[in-house]
Order: C-alpha cells, then sequence, then structure tokens
C-alpha cells in the first residue's frame, strides 16, 4: 500500500498522487452512501469515470516509470469475477500477454475497471509491495515466470476440487467428491495455506482464514492423533503462515495446538516422546499394537518446537525437544546408522532390525542437519552438525551402492542386521529426500564459513547422482510416474520394479531435491527434470469434471486411480514444483529459511535464539 510519506509516495507523480487520493476518496464514499443509497450507485460511478479525464490519463501513461502495460496485466490477474474468470486470465497470462493501444482512445489507455462494484480490491492499483511476515517484508517484486504460472493453474484447480467437495476436512476423495478425516482438523487446508501465500492467491487465502478462525478447533474428543504427522502439517503449517503474514490468528492456533501436545513428552517413561496424543484430554499413549515408535516419529518434531519456543519466549516447548535430540545423540555415538524402532518405555531402540533410510528412519537424518541450520549453525548445535557428517559418512562407506549396468545409478541400499551387513538392492523413492538434504548442507557451512565448508564437497558430488537415480526412477513408466519403491541389479536389469510397489501417490521427495539442487547450483537440468514430472502429473494423475488430482496405480500398464489425494501433494509437490521455477532469487532464499519435512517454513534464527537450546 502506498502511504504518504512513504518513498514510494514521494517517488510518485503529482498527477499519480492526485488519481490515488480520488480513488481512495470515492472508495469510502462508495461504502457510506451504497450501503443506504443503493440508487446513487450509479451515478456515484457515472460522476467518477468523468474524473478520468483524458488530460489526467495522458500525464500518468507517459510518466517514464509507469509500465501501462504491467499495470494492465496486473489489473486483469487481480480483478477476477469468478473462478472461471480467473483460471482463463491465468491461461492467457502463459500465453503471453499484449495488449494494444489506440493513440486516441481512453479506454485503451486505462484498464475498464469497475472500480466501485470491487472497492475491496482498490489497494491492489498500487503495485503489490509484498506480505510482512515476522521479519518483515518477503516477497519481491519479481513476476511470476510463464512455467509458475501453469504450475499455479494445475495448483487451484486441485485445490477448488478440495473446497467443493471435502471443504474443512483432512483430505479429499476425488472420484467420489467426498472426503476422508483423519484428525478432523482440516490437512489439506492448512497444508496448502502457505502455497497460497506464495502464490499470492489472494481470495482462497482469505477463505482459508476465515475457516481457520471459525472452524478450527482442537476440542474434539479423537481417540488419539500422531504427534509426528500433526506436529509437520498442522504445527509447521501455521508456523509458515504465521511467519510469512504475521498474523495472530495463525501464532494464537499454533500455539495452542503445541500446549495440548506436549503431554506426548510429559506422559512419556523417558526422553522419547509417546506416539499418540488425544489433544482435547491432553492424553498421551504408544501405538494400539506396539510398545514402539518410529525413529522418524520422534527425532521429526525439533525444528517446529523449538521455533514454537522462541514465537512463545517459553522454553517448555523447546526443553523436551531438544532433550530428544540430545538422548538420541547418546545412543548413536558407537554406530551413527540408526534403527527403525525406539521405545518410549526405555528410550532403547529396538534389536535386529533393517538399517535404511526410507520410511520410518528417514527424516531423522533430516533434521540433524536443519536443526543446526535452523539456528544459523549456533555452536550449541555443533553436536547435531557432527552426528550429521558422522552419520553421512558412514552411510556413504556401508550404505551407498551403483549398479552394475550402463547407467552405473548411485542408490542407497538396505542393509541386513547381521555380520555381514549384507546389502539389499533397494531404494524407497522417500530416500529422495536425501540429495535436497547433502546439497543443503554443503552449501550452508559454505555461506556461514565465508567460502570454507565443514561439509565435504563429495556431500554435493553424492547428492548429485542420487538425483540423477531418482530422475531414472520416473523413467521407469512410460507415464513419467515414479513408483513407491525401486529395485536394482535384479533380474538382469539394473532398475526394476515389483508390481505390488509400481504405484504413485505423487511424492515430491525428488522435486524436493532438484529444487534445492537447481537453487545450489544452476543447473538447468533440475528443471527439465522438474518439467518432466509436471507434465506426467498433468497429463496422467489429473482427474476431469473438477475433480482435482489423484494418486494412481498400475504404473507400468493401465493406470488405476485411487480415490485420495494426499494433502502433501498440495502442500509440497507443487510448492517445490513452483519454487523450483522461479526466477526470483530473493523469494524464501535458503540462507534466511529453513523448510521443515513436510515444506512448511520457518525463519533461520540468526540472534536472539536462545530458546531453541532449551533451559538447560
Amino acid at each position: 500500500m502506498v502511504c504518504p510519506g512513504s518513498r514510494t509516495w514521494a517517488a510518485l507523480t503529482r498527477c499519480q498522487r492526485r488519481l490515488l487520493i480520488l480513488i481512495a476518496i470515492f472508495s469510502s464514499s462508495y461504502y457510506i452512501l451504497h450501503r443506504h443509497h443503493p440508487d446513487l450507485h450509479e451515478k456515484l460511478k457515472n460522476h467518477a469515470n468523468r474524473l478520468l479525464t483524458q488530460r489526467d490519463i495522458e500525464s500518468w501513461s507517459k510518466d517514464e516509470d509507469f509500465d501501462i502495460d504491467a499495470f494492465q496485466a496486473k489489473e486483469a490477474m487481480l480483478f477476477e469475477k469468478d473462478d472461471e474468470l480467473e483460471l482463463e486470465l491465468v491461461d492467457k497470462a502463459v500465453d503471453g500477454l499484449n495488449f494494444e493501444q489506440s493513440e486516441d482512445s481512453v479506454e485503451n489507455q486505462v484498464p475498464d475497471v469497475e472500480l466501485f462494484e470491487t472497492p475491496k480490491n482498490m489497494n491492489q492499483l498500487i503495485p503489490d509491495l509484498g506480505y510482512v511476515g515476522i521479519a518483515g517484508q518477503w516477497r519481491s517484486t519479481v513476476d511470476f515466470t510463464p512455467k509458475q504460472l501453469e504450475i499455479k493453474k494445475e495448483f487451484l484447480y486441485a485445490w477448488r476440487a478440495y473446497k467443493k467437495s471435502a471443504w474443512g476436512k483432512d483430505m479429499l476423495k476425488p472420484i467420489s467428491k467426498s472426503h476422508e478425516n483423519w484428525f478432523n482438523m482440516g490437512l489439506t487446508l492448512i497444508d496448502s495455506l502457505d502455497v497460497l501465500i506464495i502464490m499470492n492467491a489472494k481470495k482462497e487465502i482469505g477463505q482459508s482464514r476465515e475457516w481457520i478462525e471459525s472452524e478450527l478447533s482442537f476440542d474434539q474428543d479423537n481417540d488419539a492423533i500422531n504427534l509426528f504427522e500433526c506436529t509437520i502439517r498442522v504445527v509447521g503449517g501455521l508456523i509458515s503462515a504465521y511467519t510469512l503474514t504475521s498474523d495472530p490468528l495463525y501464532s494464537d492456533k499454533v500455539l495452542d495446538i503445541g500446549n495440548r501436545l506436549l503431554s506426548a513428552w510429559s506422559q512419556s517413561q523417558s526422553a522419547i516422546p509417546l506416539s499418540d496424543v488425544n489433544p482435547y484430554r491432553r492424553k498421551a499413549r504408544p501405538p494400539k499394537f506396539t510398545q514402539f515408535s518410529s525413529l522418524s516419529e520422534v527425532s521429526t518434531v525439533q525444528l517446529e518446537f523449538r521455533e514454537l519456543a522462541v514465537i512463545a519466549n517459553d522454553f517448555k516447548f523447546s526443553d523436551p525437544a531438544v532433550k530428544t535430540s540430545k538422548h538420541l545423540s547418546r545412543l548413536v555415538q558407537n554406530s551413527k546408522l540408526v534403527r527403525m524402532f525406539i521405545s518410549p518405555h526405555t528410550g532403547r531402540f529396538q534389536e535386529k532390525d533393517v538399517f535404511t533410510l526410507g520410511a520410518r528412519v528417514d527424516s531423522f537424518y533430516e533434521y540433524l542437519l536443519k536443526q543446526w541450520v535452523q539456528s544459523n549453525g549456533d555452536e550449541k548445535d555443533d553436536y547435531l552438525l557432527e552426528d550429521y557428517l558422522a552419520s553421512v559418512e558412514e552411510i556413504r562407506d556401508k550404505m551407498v551402492a551403483v549398479t552394475t549396468g550402463e547407467k552405473k545409478l548411485t542408490y542407497i541400499a538396505e542393509l541386513q542386521d547381521n555380520i555381514e551387513k549384507t546389502k539389499i538392492g533397494k531404494m524407497d523413492h522417500l530416500v529422495c529426500f536425501l540429495p535436497g538434504t547433502l546439497a543443503l548442507g554443503y552449501w550452508f557451512s559454505k555461506q556461514i564459513h565465508v567460502g570454507k565448508s565443514e561439509v565435504p564437497e563429495w556431500h554435493l558430488d553424492l547428492a548429485k547422482e542420487i538425483a540423477y537415480t531418482c530422475h531414472e526412477m520416473y523413467k521407469i513408466n512410460k507415464c513419467g510416474l515414479a513408483p513407491e519403491i525401486a529395485q536394482f541389479n535384479q533380474k538382469g536389469k539394473e532398475i526394476f520394479v515389483k508390481p505390488l510397489d509400481n504405484f504413485s501417490i505423487l511424492r515430491p521427495e525428488a522435486v524436493e531435491s532438484w529444487f534445492y539442487l537447481y537453487r545450489i547450483t544452476g543447473e538447468q537440468k533440475y528443471r527439465d527434470w522438474g518439467w518432466e514430472f509436471f507434465e506426467s502429473l498433468r497429463n496422467h494423475a489429473k482427474l476431469p469434471d473438477d475433480g482435482g488430482y489423484a494418486s494412481q496405480e498400475n504404473l507400468a500398464g493401465k493406470l488405476k486411480t485411487r480415490d485420495r489425494m494426499e494433502s502433501f501433494f498440495l502442500g509440497e509437490t507443487m510448492k517445490y514444483l513452483f519454487l523450483l521455477f522461479s526466477d526470483d532469487a530473493q523469494l524464501l532464499p535458503l540462507d534466511k529459511y529453513v523448510f521443515n519435512t513436510e515444506a512448511h517454513l520457518s525463519l533461520i534464527r540468526t540472534a536472539n535464539n536462545d530458546k531453541l537450546f532449551g533451559s538447560h
């Protein structure tokens, strides 16, 4: 918003200032008069139109700093009448905008905008200078690229399918056009909120905010919700929205649910939190059918609870999270390769287990690094970096494998828990997060150590090799969608997929890594791979008739559509695709924000960060 006294206001010409003041005056008049005298509407609008004289318009449009084409393009995008019109405008922007002007046509020099029919958008006649988050303005004025606009269009198509058939529920069932509830907390809505903010989808942001304010309640007597899933999605999503907007609604809501989840620690017999919580009764318990929790579930909540401590200025959020991290650090001193399950009763790992970087373990390694990034490499988190570096070195020495065929694909094998530590030629798609983490660690360490990195360069080399293998997983099937699990060096093939593993729930891990690698290296191939993936999504996972997007089975043959759209498809997959194609280096830079494992962001705390580390 341009305000008198600001630098932007001072830079305007006298004519521009006069016109903006007139707009503000007549906007206010409309609100007052039209509410009580509807018949004055046409008179008021006609009078305002007469004020836009030919002389004023010519003076404005001749200003060297005023770009009429850019103004018209922005106006066209902002004054949509309804959902269908907005999608048409996005299409138009993708194809390229070309406005022809006649020298003697007032209508062609200034867009024919029904100013007084949409007074709520008056401030949008002034260039959008961005949101003000908790660390100040963060949005650059650089326009979205054509490919970003295409991605935004598909995101909104899926989001509107959710709104139409599953509004306020956890997930959309796109075939039956119904919904599925898991926590009954609007998971898709909250997972999508920061994407809407990043994409500047103001109408949808307003609708989401209204639902959160009026409908989102944690006073539901659910039997139990998973601490990990609720933390990365709900806590992470609300932190991200608050970070980007500084809206106290989001901070109030996130502190509410954060307080309720603390019972996972307070009712545990060890430093390891219980896995399930009833947020209404504030009661926690282990899973129903086992005493063990997944390692990833208890080690992937620290970013969020440490940030809550800073937001609330209260150690009660960081103390238990840090206690868990330090307990795990002690457990892995003898071997940095960790097991899949850990007991909250004893605080110890389950014996005789497979070593993997896939499901139930993956984000343990991710959060070792990202907690260190979160504190801007503060020495109090050095133990986390040391564990991370030692872990990656052991992964390289014991789990990295290369196929024997022409492509020489590098992958992360699983290890049997026997004396020989036999390698199993199997890698989950989930492991495709690793290249992004490796690249981030190398790059971030180099930034804070002024050109020298504590993280060796071979981390980046390994990241590139695994990222290539992940791309090859997308080429296995003609549809261009990657399987859930791939096998290597089996049945005479470098890469092979078992039929039961050949399905896709439209996961984000590969495009997440391509995003990091593009940001860090600038190599075009990562965008090329991302665009191939986007086109495969649009061609094979998109449902007609406003159905949204859906997971797919039988990828090697005739596709079979599952009746489910995961919340992370919007919250992660489409977000990373959108960011991958941004030409704006200042759009959420990696030295200012850290992304959690659900792609929700929070600030890297460079100062006043003592609450991150707990009180002990």
